[in-house]
């Protein structure tokens, strides 16, 4: 593992956590619940977050040679829920062609925050 690498995974993961945090809050608007109350939950979500990577930070750092599985594992699992359960829902609502262009906005900043720290 790589410290650029750290940082391009770290600040992916960091936008689409913002993102995500919208996702929790905005249907739960939608639907009646306050404003301040969804804020609070989609808050809470990404903090459990938090918290877990803390802790794997922690366990896989007494385990380094597991690190690069724990990764792609990750990996796989985003990759699987991405690819069966979110761009579905995206292109049935959107249509495909904002779904795509959203779908490659999101990986151009990824890979410009890659091209940024050099990685």
């Amino acid at each position: 593992m790589s410290t650029p690498l750290g940082w391009v995974v770290a600040l992916s993961i960091a936008v689409q956590d913002v993102v995500e945090g919208f996702a929790v809050s905005a249907p739960l608007a939608f639907y009646g619940m306050s404003l301040r109350k969804g804020v609070a939950l989609g808050v809470f979500s990404g903090a459990v977050e938090f918290l877990a990577a803390i802790a794997a930070f922690f366990v896989l750092s007494a385990v380094a040679p597991l690190v690069p599985a724990a990764l792609a594992f990750s990996s796989g699992c985003m990759a699987a829920v991405t690819f069966k359960e979110l761009l579905p829902d995206a292109v049935e609502k959107a249509g495909m062609v904002d779904s795509g262009i959203a779908f490659l906005a999101g990986l151009s900043v990824a890979v410009g925050i890659g091209l940024l720290l050099g990685f």
